[in-house]
């Protein structure tokens, strides 16, 4: 059956912290070189197509990406698998801080609560 309500409406202890560094948006406290872990490469895209037809109700968004590695020290053999850390442009990310009221400068670390 359905999950029984909660018997109490208590606030969870937090689990979480958030840190702020502070920094400005054309000069951030991280640079992007650094939120890439060390043997990671970066990589240009040069497709990226849709699988799944739009006009569906389709659960789930699936797409083919192809990467420039010629030149590059990556190389791909089928079944293996690919991280990808994205960089949002930097007129959008300002917009949405603007409109959420954040610092865009700033770096914002969440660090688990042990």
């Amino acid at each position: 059956g359905a999950p029984q309500l909660p018997l109490s409406r208590d606030m969870p202890a937090a689990c979480y912290k958030v840190t702020t560094s502070p920094g400005k948006a054309d000069s951030p406290p991280v640079p992007d070189d650094d939120i890439v872990p060390p043997g990671a490469a970066k990589l240009t895209l040069l497709k990226n197509t849709l699988l799944t037809p739009e006009s569906m109700d389709y659960d789930r968004d699936i797409r083919h990406y192809e990467f420039q590695i010629k030149g590059t020290p990556v190389s791909y053999k089928t079944g293996d698998s690919l991280a990808i850390w994205p960089r949002n442009p930097v007129k959008l990310a300002e917009e949405f801080c603007a409109m959420m009221g954040f610092d865009a400068g700033q770096q914002l670390q969440v660090v688990p609560l042990e």
